[in-house]
């Protein structure tokens, strides 16, 4: 969901310059996939009383296998087979039902709306409504029938099929902006000013309850709340928060706050946590880690994603060459495989320059594959988003938008440009198990 993005002002700026330079005749995204894009502001309620209770089936264990990146000749990666198609009409906004699969771009303007791009029938939908006017994560529910806009329930075609809040209503007390999978809770950054010495920000969470208003809980009480991931099933939330050293550690606790559970220990600073992604079965968690600031950026601090085993809380980093930092993070929907993109911070001529997308066992995180923009035939690629399951990626590059198939390493173009009249700024893929907008029931 998507994102999308942040968490550092000067850092913030620096991706934004990377991203429009390697972007110039294509949409762009900010890069703020992560809840550390946006800062919510709440209502204070009365907090519950909170227990903090050890989970006595699990005994945590500080074991922590390092799996690095096997060494790689840049100047020997085979070269990708390169396949041009007839392109499609950006403009042909069709009535049918959409197949799938799906993106949701959230497109910002002087006319804000939410573009819906069906790549089974190469179709676009949008959807102009006054509470997409505003801002808001893009959250797909339902398999993708759904998505989740301030309160509201919708459906592709934008209409209301439940409303959980009213906006509108200043005493509306259930205003979240991310939803969980069940919709009975809902959770909020909060944020609370900047660490001067760092340059980043204090955050905590707020968790509210649907059904009672007078429910409110506050997590991440040393305000490390940089990230934070609803479990596919609502029971637990996962989030970072610091630990009594001052190192960011990853937590998950049940939305009512009884129960919580320090799930990561590391022994050394791990530099910001910028998202959490959830397996889809439940039995894992990975995160995404980047150094704190772009200057810290050196050969062995380089960004890493985390993978957390639940069953005996094991944790296996993985370690792509000169990676600065991860834009997505999604999980296979078997939960065996990861795939994520982000950059690097290299020089122009390094062939490892540029967008990355790497892919990974979601076990042992050992890499299997990657993809170095700087060696593509597209070019320069961003908003990057996978499509049929991970074998597939959709890119946009300077001259269009293209499919990647990650088996047989071909591009296919599929559209000349994207005409949205703004911005770009997040942009979401479905479920890999959408069934069809036919088959949706509202």
């Amino acid at each position: 969901m998507k994102c999308k993005y942040c968490f550092l002002t000067q850092y913030s700026i620096i991706f934004f310059v990377i991203l429009l330079v390697g972007c110039t005749n294509i949409e762009s995204k900010e890069i703020s996939p992560s809840p550390l894009s946006t800062s919510v502001l709440q209502d204070q309620m009365s907090p519950i009383s909170l227990t903090v209770m050890a989970i006595p089936s699990i005994e945590p264990t500080l074991t922590v296998t390092l799996i690095p990146t096997p060494t790689l000749d840049a100047t020997n990666i085979p070269s990708p087979t390169f396949m041009k198609t007839a392109t499609s009409d950006p403009t042909n906004l069709s009535p049918v039902f959409l197949e799938g699969p799906l993106i949701a771009y959230r497109v910002q303007g002087g006319d804000s709306y939410l573009l819906l791009f069906d790549l089974g029938t190469k179709t676009f939908r949008e959807i102009r409504k006054d509470f997409l006017e505003y801002a808001y994560s893009l959250e797909w529910l339902d398999r993708g029938c759904h998505l989740y806009v301030r309160g509201l329930v919708i459906d592709l075609h934008g209409n209301v099929v439940e409303q959980l809040a009213d906006y509108t209503n200043e005493n509306e007390h259930f205003k979240v902006f991310h939803l969980s999978p069940d919709r009975n809770w809902g959770a909020n950054n909060v944020f609370l000013g900047t660490y001067e010495y760092e340059s980043i920000e204090h955050r905590t969470l707020q968790i509210l309850s649907h059904s009672d208003p007078g429910l409110s809980v506050s997590l991440a009480p040393n305000e490390g709340a940089y990230a934070f991931s609803w479990s596919p099933d609502g029971k637990w939330l996962a989030f970072t928060d610091y630990d009594e050293d001052h190192l960011l550690q990853v937590y998950r606790a049940t939305p009512d706050g009884q129960k919580i559970q320090q799930l990561t220990f590391h022994s050394e600073d791990p530099g910001i946590i910028e998202m959490i992604a959830w397996s889809p079965d439940g039995q894992r968690i990975a995160y995404a880690a980047s150094t704190l600031l772009p200057h810290q950026f050196e050969q062995g601090n380089e960004g890493w994603i985390g993978l957390i085993s639940l069953d005996n809380l094991q944790t296996t980093r993985v370690m792509p060459n000169q990676f600065a930092y991860t834009e997505e993070l999604w999980w296979s929907q078997e939960s065996d495989q990861i795939a994520f993109v982000g950059e690097s911070v290299l020089p122009q001529d390094d062939p490892l320059y540029g967008s990355q997308i790497h892919w990974a066992d979601g076990n042992s995180g050992v890499i299997s594959k990657s993809l170095y923009s700087a060696q593509s035939p597209i070019g320069h690629f961003s908003l990057a988003s996978p499509v049929s399951n991970l074998g597939t990626f959709f890119l946009a590059a300077k001259d269009g938008y293209y499919l990647f198939d990650a088996t047989t390493d071909e591009y296919n173009k599929v559209l000349d440009t994207i005409e949205t009249g703004g911005l770009i700024r997040d942009y979401a893929p479905a479920p890999f198990d959408f069934p069809g907008e036919e088959n949706c029931q509202n």
